[in-house]
């Protein structure tokens, strides 16, 4: 059996920054400000209790004068507060920095918002909460387009490519990565940056086992590191090292220096986390080279039992105290422990640790950075239960082995993949020749030199003429299109979100009287103390009440299990006809994110004749 050898690939590695100036400067000190905040989280919502209205307060005072310093002012005063939950956070950012924002929208740089818009979706991904999360991140994106703050662009378009990546849409994340590199590398100076995009890069690479994409990468970042040679920057090109020669002692087992390279790389990786704790970025978790050294030394013939189990100890004292991490590392070590029982011939053990592993697979929320681990099990449990004679338990496991394998093989998605960096490095190369072009250029004559100047003004007026025309025509399309990318995001995300929704938080759980009867008061409430009309609040009000709850209830009754309390919300305001852009004012979002929900809701529950009034 080939075992997994892995990566370690945050959930999301970001962090917040308020103001322009801490987005330049103090980017990596408040990722780690990030990370701390997680682990303390627990103390934080117990401590909250008076500090939201305190925040309220506060914020009251603060958005007055100039709109930029104000919402940057603002920001700082939530996103620091220790004493607010994540929750907390958001729903201040969103209903009372937001709107403020909006409202002063021609004062503002649309990067403002749009870092306000990521923010936010912050907090919603620090809880789980996919939908939510990416209905901000949706937001953002379309108002960065207008910014011409490529800082800021740069950096949020990062954020996108860390988050398709941990939901598992491989070529939309590396899409949004190359994106990313191309803005820090016109701005200069981000060589740190860079480099874990295309640490981020490698791991979609891993795991479609393509070597020959880590080799491209590592190209790169050995570059980096000889114009930046950061503890950063070094550790991600030693840790996509290792991984490079771990992948390939796996496809060619025999190849004992395969093996050796991968070692002292990750010897290598280890020695730089141990000298350089306080300079590297989150995703450097010791847990995860404790864990591949630990791979590496059982595949040595013999296994080196005593190192493995040493290794895989550091792992499990060093792992995350909460969150995806933690299970994470338990879910790795408990697979190589249940291999190691396999090979010894202790079944019962094996096929115990293994179960654990399956259970701790489908109570994740990862899904990308665990489908390897997801496949290994599937494929230890044949193994365990052809090798004790339980057929039918080993040809139902096959059956999830082989849908697994496919879905990690997908070729289209590698094809997309090649096709992405054959179009980057043609793009690069034509730069280069471009840039040759220039120096022999100032050998010619003088009657060549001025042809070839003519010719080029003449191509930029003409281009120049041809943009400008373009520009023009889509201009009154440009919504409609930016709704309809959105839509076909939240219909490549949609599997994994409803893997999501299942996972919701307790806070999301409908109270015992019926999630309709709730959902018709709260969205009463929310309409009561909105922002809308007089008459457009009792006309919606009338119809709320016009609408009988038990009725609905049971309509929705074969669905409303799968329903969380955002579905219900949005799905009484589309019952009622409500504008997209009373909904939009009403959630604090933008027109084309409610399109979007309308979207995942109309295909999440295509089966039910209930929610046929959404076609």
């Amino acid at each position: 059996m080939v075992f997994c050898f892995r990566l370690s690939v945050p959930l999301v590695n970001i962090g917040f920054q308020s103001t322009k100036k801490h987005r330049l400067k103090n980017a990596m000190k408040q990722l780690l400000l990030f990370a701390v905040s997680i682990l303390l989280l627990p103390f934080v919502l117990a401590a909250s209790g008076n500090e939201y209205q305190k925040a309220e307060k506060a914020l009251t005072k603060k958005l007055t004068g100039n709109p930029t310093e104000a919402i940057d002012s603002a920001t700082s005063i939530v996103i620091f507060n220790d004493a607010l939950s994540a929750q907390e956070k958001a729903q201040l950012m969103q209903n009372k920095i937001l709107p403020y924002a909006k409202k002063n929208r021609k004062k503002l740089d649309a990067g403002d918002i749009a870092w306000l818009y990521r923010n936010i979706a912050v907090c919603w991904g620090q809880l789980e909460k996919l939908d939510e999360k990416m209905i901000m991140l949706d937001s953002a994106l379309l108002y960065i387009e207008q910014s011409t703050d490529t800082v800021v662009k740069a950096y949020l378009y990062k954020m996108a490519g860390d988050t398709e990546i941990a939901i598992g849409s491989i070529t939309k994340g590396h899409s949004y990565f190359y994106t990313a590199i191309r803005l820090f590398e016109s701005l200069g100076g981000y060589e740190t940056e860079i480099s874990s995009c295309l640490y981020q890069l490698a791991v979609g690479h891993l795991q479609i086992l393509d070597t020959d994409g880590l080799d491209r990468i590592l190209v790169q970042m050995n570059k980096l590191c000889q114009k930046s040679p950061t503890p950063a920057c070094l550790y991600d090109y030693l840790s996509v090292a290792t991984t490079k020669y771990a992948t390939l002692h796996d496809k060619n087992p025999d190849n004992k220096a395969y093996l050796d390279s991968a070692i002292a790389y990750s010897r290598r990786t280890i020695g730089i986390i141990e000298q350089y704790p306080d300079q590297l970025p989150p995703k450097a978790m010791p847990s995860w080279n404790y864990y591949n050294i630990a791979v590496l030394f059982d595949d040595c013939k013999p296994p080196m039992n005593d190192s493995v189990r040493h290794y895989l100890h550091k792992a499990m004292e060093a792992r995350p105290a909460a969150g995806h991490f933690r299970k994470e590392v338990e879910i790795s070590v408990y697979d190589l422990e249940a291999n190691i029982y396999f090979r010894q011939k202790k079944y019962d053990l094996a096929e115990k640790r293994i179960l654990e592993v399956v259970k701790l697979l489908d109570e994740a929320e990862s899904y990308n950075s665990l489908i390897t681990e997801r496949g290994e099990a599937y494929s230890l449990l044949v193994d365990i239960y052809e090798a004790t004679g339980h057929y039918k338990e080993a040809l139902k496991y096959q059956k999830l082995l082989n849908e697994n394998y496919r879905k990690r093989f997908d070729i289209e998605k590698a094809d997309a993949l090649k096709k992405m960096e054959i179009a980057y490095d043609v793009e690069k190369k034509e730069n280069e020749i471009l840039n040759l072009e220039k120096l022999n250029e100032a050998s010619r004559t003088r009657t060549w030199l001025l042809s070839i100047c003519i010719g080029i003004l003449i191509i930029a007026i003409a281009l120049l003429y041809i943009i400008f025309r373009q520009k023009k025509k889509n201009l009154e399309q440009k919504w409609y299109e930016t709704a309809l990318l959105a839509e076909l995001r939240s219909k490549e995300l949609q599997s994994t979100l409803e893997r999501q929704e299942a996972s919701q938080s307790k806070q999301d759980t409908p109270p015992a009287g019926g999630i309709f009867a709730s959902g018709i008061v709260k969205i009463s409430d929310i309409l009561t103390h909105s922002v809308l009309t007089d008459e457009q609040k009792n006309s919606y009000l009338a119809k709320l009440k016009l609408l009988n709850a038990d009725e609905l209830e049971r309509n929705f009754a074969q669905v409303s299990a799968k329903m969380t309390v955002m579905d219900v919300k949005y799905t009484l305001c589309f019952y009622i006809n409500m504008d997209a852009r009373d909904i939009a004012s009403l959630f604090n979002v933008e027109p084309a994110s409610v399109y979007t929900v309308r979207y995942r809701l109309r295909k999440k529950f295509r089966d039910s004749a209930a929610f046929r009034f959404l076609t």
